[in-house]
């Protein structure tokens, strides 16, 4: 136990110290500990010359727990003198009481261990004394102990008999040098062991105590601490060990036994004689019965008198110990010097009429036993005589069942040979029917959910008929399962009182006759699998062991049966799971080597370089296209490391990075590298990278390389990135040119609407009929015109970066009204229900201008191809994100027209085509404010017939990202 406790101290000095205290103990490897060697039980030499004792012990506690081995100092009797001074070679002192003086030099953990002082005096001296008692009188103290300061300070008036030890200043208390010594119950009690001292007491306490701490340098503060932690991790039954092992107080106890032993001495004659007395008395009345029975000793008795007179031969012998052991007694107390003389006489009398009383009862006694076994001899042989010949009865017929029982087993052991489980089930059952001489016989087996016991074979002795029963349910018999579940057999001699067979009384038992049970469990790997039934028909039967033992028997043949019926089955299997592994390992094989046939013709004739490499670079394997491309023949690169024969200086770090990531596991796709050829070429790769083989070490597997020339496709890639930047820009030119012409454009188309309406409105004259068709087609195509160049423009504006956003925070509600103001006549002349659900507190802070344009467009195309129905428009936020929602009834868009819907100038093909008026522009330019603009989403879901539903998604506030953003065209990411 010690050692495991120091284990357990140093597995916790790692975390005990900090990386400063622990660095501290390294730089100072010798600090000394003053131990001292005569403060016999806390520290001295043992017979072994070391140190042994109390703090030896915690020292070694403390140096596990700090993982720190001090330098042990045995002080001189002139430095042990010092009275607590630091010496020039002391650092820790083990054990030293705290005072006033001593903490100039030191300090002073916490108390390690803490002895009161007591008066220690003669046998002969008062009780309960106190130091001030002591007048003119010497007290025995340790020189330099703090005993001695406490007493010069507090008692002037005793004088001191300065002792080198304890144990001294006991000796002088014993041989009347001193009248007492004030000192510690530890100390004093290891001394009273060790020399024999037998007249000593604890006559009093003082009120001082020693408290004696580890004392540590005071200018080493972290070493102070160190101290202080170590002690903490000590634990409080590491503590307990070494005090029970070193503290011993027991030598003082007095048990009032031992205070009072006279009178108990006394009591126990007292006892004693009573007894005998009472033994002589019995002794007479036992003497007539015994020579009354002693006169009709029969022939059979003879022995038993034997057996009689060989016993009492022992009273003799026990009389003899009993006086020896009690002059021996006698001796011992009347030689104690706490026995006084007047005692002695006393006792020695005792002693002496108890040894003639021995003597005398000696004798009685042995009268008596002899009686006694006698009697009970007489009474035992009437009952052998009366009991031998059914004993005899017994036995024989007990011997012919085991000889019967036996040779059944190795009649049944044989038929193991046979292959049908079924057979040899039967032969079981009638073999166990005939043997135990029962009607009935069954062998039953658990199910796999163990709810169940099925019968496999049952076997009827009379009619000599094997047949089965219904199974035996879990849930109608719980007692029965749990008790055959729980024990090796279950004998009821009477069914219908045994607890667990009670359940059978009902039914089974009633409907079959049974009057007793005798069943065995079968059990299999430590599971029960079954059960043996032995069914006795008719009265109540008691069961032998031996029938028992029999049945247990039977139950192991039975489990033998299984277990080789399961083996064989198993061995079969086996055996076919065996050719049919050797069919697929032959099949297996010859995959791998087509595979790798398959695999070595691909790198052959593979129209890309493939390298096998090792981890440490040397290439294994170079295929032929890597020969054209690189210039190297396969003996010329086979064996030597790949980055040193192919990889440029611009491309060696690169390389090295790639080839540690694949060490680790990584896979490296389309890395681009410079290699150079065998001409001296340089050439540009793009390679992929792939750890190869099982995922062990880091240097277990091979690489796979696999790379292309792509020097050619770099200077292509170039002329296509400036080929595209030349197209970009003669884009840009054309959409500035067309945002730059919107004044040009719409200057005159404006005054032709305006003439045309002033015409129309009659304010030039009056027209005709015919003339106000006319001009009123004239009108609204210039109306349409004027529509389709303003969405030109600004699909013109926003690709060419110069549409701006004006940001504004506006209700929502109010701009659906406006909405609906616009087309509410076109719903209205199709008799259209258009609902709107905007909530009034939905506020916005982005473009009004611009979504008023998108909403409109959705919503006017929802009304346009819609002929009956209706127009549903929602508006909610979720998550800072308003999503407005138009739901129609109308003709529905096809997959195929969902694919060209936001792409300029189509439109989805149906019968609404010709008859609504469009450009296909409206969607188009819906979806760029929404994407580029105002930083949304559209999205559409439609089925043909059914309806569509448009879903606008837009920030409640634009970010600043999205007025940054001014893309082009050309830079429109796919939504």
């Amino acid at each position: 136990m010690w050692m495991l406790l120091l284990g357990q101290g140093a597995q916790s000095a790692g975390n005990l110290l900090t990386t400063d205290e622990r660095a501290w103990l390294n730089a100072h490897p010798d600090i000394s500990l003053t131990m001292w060697d005569d403060y016999a039980p806390i520290s001295f030499h043992g017979e072994n010359g070391k140190l042994q004792g109390f703090m030896p012990d915690y020292i070694e506690l403390l140096e596990s727990k700090l993982n720190y081995k001090f330098k042990l100092v045995v002080p001189t009797k002139e430095e042990s003198l010092s009275n607590g001074k630091r010496g020039a070679r002391e650092d820790v002192i083990s054990l030293l009481a705290d005072t006033q003086d001593r903490r100039v030099y030191w300090n002073f953990t916490p108390t390690l261990l803490s002895f009161p002082l007591n008066i220690v005096t003669r046998n002969d001296a008062p009780k309960d004394m106190t130091l001030s008692q002591i007048n003119n009188m010497k007290l025995s103290v340790v020189q330099g102990y703090a005993s001695q300061e406490f007493v010069q300070e507090n008692y002037p008036q005793i004088k001191l008999d300065l002792v080198n030890n304890t144990c001294q200043g006991l000796q002088h208390v014993a041989f009347h040098e001193s009248f007492a010594m004030l000192t510690d119950l530890p100390v004093a009690s290891w001394c009273l062991k060790t020399q024999g001292l037998i007249n000593i007491k604890v006559a009093g306490k003082s009120e001082f105590k020693y408290e004696m701490s580890l004392a540590v340098r005071n200018d080493w503060p972290i070493l102070f601490n160190i101290i202080k932690k170590g002690m903490k991790a000590v634990t409080k039954s590491e503590r307990q060990v070494l005090h029970n092992r070193w503290l011993d107080q027991d030598a003082f106890e007095q048990s009032w036994m031992y205070s009072n032993r006279v009178w108990l001495i006394a009591l126990v004659l007292f006892l004693l004689l009573s007894a005998l007395i009472r033994v002589y008395v019995w002794d007479s009345n036992m003497q007539s019965n015994v020579l009354q029975r002693m006169t009709n000793v029969s022939d059979d008795d003879k022995e038993l008198e034997h057996i009689s007179e060989a016993s009492s031969g022992l009273t003799p012998r026990i009389l003899i110990l009993l006086c020896i052991i009690l002059t021996l007694l006698g001796t011992l107390i009347t030689t104690e010097q706490w026995v006084s003389h007047q005692d002695r006489i006393l006792l020695g009398i005792l002693v002496a009429a108890l040894m003639l009383m021995m003597l005398f009862g000696g004798y009685k006694l042995g009268s008596i036993r002899r009686n006694e076994e006698n009697e009970s001899l007489f009474e035992q042989l009437a009952s052998q005589v009366k009991t031998r010949q059914t004993a005899e009865k017994i036995a024989k017929e007990q011997t012919l069942r085991l000889f019967k029982q036996q040779k059944a087993i190795q009649t049944l052991t044989q038929t193991q040979t046979k292959e049908n489980i079924e057979e040899i089930f039967k032969e079981i059952a009638q073999v166990s029917a005939e043997t135990l001489n029962v009607e009935r016989v069954g062998i039953w087996l658990l199910d796999s959910d163990k709810q169940m016991l099925e019968c496999v074979d049952l076997y009827l002795k009379t009619k000599s008929l094997h047949t089965t029963a219904n199974p035996l349910l879990a849930k109608e018999l719980p007692t029965y399962f749990q008790f055959i579940s729980q024990n090796r057999v279950l004998a009821a001699n009477d069914i219908m009182l045994h607890p667990a067979t009670v359940e059978f009384r009902q039914g089974y038992a009633q409907e079959n006759n049974i009057g007793a049970m005798l069943d065995g469990s079968i059990w299999l790997n430590g599971n029960m699998i079954g059960t043996v039934c032995c069914e006795h028909i008719g009265n109540p039967r008691e069961w032998t062991l031996d029938e028992q033992g029999f049945v247990g028997s039977i139950c192991d043949v039975v489990r033998l049966t299984i277990e080789t019926d399961r083996r064989h089955q198993a061995e079969q299997a086996l055996l076919q799971h065996s050719e049919e592994l050797e069919v697929m390992v032959e099949a297996r094989t010859l995959s791998l080597q087509e595979s790798e046939q398959r695999l070595t013709s691909v790198i052959k004739y593979a129209p890309i370089p493939i390298l096998t490499i090792k981890m440490d670079g040397e290439i294994i394997e170079f295929n032929p296209e890597a020969e054209r491309v690189t210039g190297f023949s396969r003996s010329e690169a086979i064996g030597k490391n790949f980055i040193d024969i192919f990889v440029v200086k611009e491309s060696f770090k690169k390389a090295i990075a790639i080839g540690i990531g694949t060490k680790r596991g990584e896979a490296f796709r389309n890395v681009e590298l410079i290699f150079k050829c065998a001409d001296g070429r340089k050439i540009e790769f793009e390679c992929s990278i792939v750890k190869a083989g099982k995922n062990g070490g880091s240097d277990v597997g091979q690489m796979i390389a696999i790379g292309q020339d792509i020097t050619q496709k770099k200077v292509l890639q170039a002329s296509l990135i400036k080929a595209r930047e030349s197209a970009e820009s003669a884009d840009r030119i054309k959409s500035m040119f067309v945002a730059s012409m919107s004044h040009e454009l719409r200057t005159p188309l404006n005054s032709i609407i305006g003439f045309l309406g002033v015409v129309l409105q009659g304010m030039s004259g009056d027209l005709n009929i015919k003339q106000k068709d006319q001009l009123g087609r004239a009108y609204h195509s210039a109306k349409h015109l004027l529509s389709l160049i303003s969405d030109v423009i600004d699909i013109s504006k926003i690709e060419a970066g110069f549409l701006e956003i004006h940001t504004e925070s506006f209700a929502l509600k109010p701009m659906f009204n406006e909405v609906v103001n616009v087309i509410h006549h076109i719903a209205d002349g199709k008799h259209l229900n258009l609902h709107i659900d905007c909530s009034e507190d939905i506020v916005l802070e982005t473009d009004r201008k611009r979504l008023y344009q998108a909403i409109l467009n959705v919503v006017s195309n929802a009304v346009k191809y819609t002929e009956a129905g209706s127009v549903t428009v929602e508006a909610k936020i979720i998550n800072e994100e308003l999503i407005i929602t138009t739901q129609d009834t109308g003709i529905g868009i096809s997959p195929s027209g969902l694919e060209q819907l936001f792409k300029p100038f189509e439109r989805a093909e149906s019968h609404l085509k010709i008859k609504t008026l469009g450009t296909g522009l409206g969607l188009y330019l819906t979806r760029k404010i929404l994407t580029q603009l105002l930083g949304g989403s559209i999205e559409v879901e439609s089925q043909v017939g059914v309806g569509s539903t448009f879903t606008i998604r837009v920030p409640v506030k634009i970010s600043e990202q999205t007025l940054l953003n001014n893309q082009s065209i050309l830079e429109d990411q796919p939504l």
